[in-house]
């Protein structure tokens, strides 16, 4: 039985109550004794129902569990693996000391910094070896098949806060695909474009918000599920460890080359405006 169900019945019942009681008490002989049996019959049923209830919830619940452990799970790889792809990608790639934790590398500063300074056309660090291009494309992948992979999956079991969550993460991030699309327009129509993430990829603003909720709600069901005596959970990777500060990052943009790509740019948009005049 839902919470409002609950509060609805609990409502009625209420005043079914309320009503035999005023009945008992301030009726004379039949009515006093009709309230009476109508005021413990009102409590009979109210205690029966919401007894059966708790019951039955128990049941469901230890029935349920299984599945609900298993979704804890996927929804827990997919949190972990978006974090870790964040951190990887702030470490590669902004200059200076790193976030003091996660909610600091979601902000707006820090993910500006990672979409500003990751340059795509460098080798991601990663085994075996691949340029940023396929190392964004793949791990962009991973999340939007993942989260389609849950949402498909445990659309029966997942609370509705974490099923709503993992769709935005999904609806909020691009198609890896237009990734590819954008790199192939460009070399189609021979626009310089800097080759730095946020001109390649583009997020919704709710994104890494979602990504904040979701890790709040896989530590909160995890507490739920060890209490009902599930063990072995694993926990979210949320730890940004600290790495050594470096004016150069092996996958940071240098900046003359951005200066150039920028330059080029201005002057790709002053020919066409040219032509177009």
């Amino acid at each position: 039985m839902k919470i409002n169900e609950k509060i609805l019945i609990a409502g009625i019942l209420s005043i079914v109550a309320a009503f035999c009681f005023s009945l008992w008490i301030f009726g004379e002989n039949s009515i006093s004794d009709f309230g009476l049996n109508a005021f413990t019959e009102t409590l009979g049923i109210a205690a029966t129902v919401f007894v059966i209830d708790y019951l039955i919830q128990r049941l469901e619940l230890k029935r349920n569990l299984p599945q609900r452990t298993s979704a804890y799970e996927d929804v827990r790889l997919l949190t972990s693996r978006i974090l870790s792809f964040w951190i990887d990608a702030a470490r590669v790639s902004v200059p200076g000391p790193p976030p003091e934790n996660i909610d600091v590398l979601l902000s707006e500063e820090w993910t500006g910094k990672i979409a500003s300074c990751l340059h795509l056309d460098s080798m991601a660090q990663v085994t075996p070896k691949v340029p940023c291009w396929s190392w964004v494309f793949t791990n962009f992948s991973d999340f939007k098949e993942r989260s389609n992979r849950i949402l498909e999956r445990h659309n029966g079991i997942l609370d509705p806060k974490a099923y709503s969550y993992v769709h935005t993460l999904d609806r909020e991030l691009m198609d890896p695909k237009m990734i590819q699309s954008i790199r192939q327009s460009d070399h189609d129509f021979g626009f310089p474009r800097p080759k730095v993430l946020g001109n390649y990829c583009f997020v919704g603003s709710s994104y890494f918000k979602t990504i904040l909720l979701l890790m709040k709600w896989c530590k909160d069901e995890k507490i739920f599920l060890e209490e009902q005596g599930c063990s072995n959970l694993l926990a979210v990777t949320d730890t940004v460890h600290p790495w050594e500060p470096t004016d150069t990052p092996k996958c940071m943009i240098p900046m003359p080359l951005l200066q150039q790509q920028m330059n080029a740019v201005a002057e790709f948009r002053a020919t066409h405006k040219r032509l177009d005049g």
